[in-house]
Order: structure tokens, then C-alpha cells, then sequence
């Protein structure tokens, strides 16, 4: 049988494991403000729905296509 700290350290184990790969996935998103800033920084457009830098006050027409 295991013993408590046993538990305690294998509990502590798979939160170490679940706080890694839940940081792997959380990257922060970045979205341009407007177009020009999305221009001035080199961004393929038009950008579209899904892209890096995609926001959706850009798409003015609802298309998924911004700038």
C-alpha cells in the first residue's frame, strides 16, 4: 500500500503536469488595433478570420477578411 506522502507526492506530481501543459496552450493572442498597425508590422493581409493578429472590429463587413 502507499503511503500518505506517497499520495501527496504523486497528487502534487500530476498538478505539476496538468499547470505545464495547460501554460503550453494558453499563449497569449495577439490582435491589431487597427489596420495600419497590422500594416506597420509587416502582417500578411488581408488577415483573415482565424490568423495571428485577427480582430474582429477590423472586419467592418463581416466577411472574415479584414483590411
Amino acid at each position: 500500500m502507499r503511503s500518505t506522502l506517497e499520495w501527496i507526492a504523486a497528487a502534487f506530481m500530476v498538478g505539476v503536469l496538468v499547470a505545464s501543459l495547460a501554460s503550453c496552450t494558453n499563449e497569449a493572442r495577439v490582435t491589431f488595433e487597427s489596420c495600419a498597425e497590422a500594416a506597420e508590422a509587416g502582417a500578411p493581409l488581408p488577415l483573415h478570420q482565424g490568423d495571428p493578429g485577427w480582430n474582429v472590429h477590423l472586419d467592418t463587413d463581416g466577411d472574415g477578411a479584414a483590411c
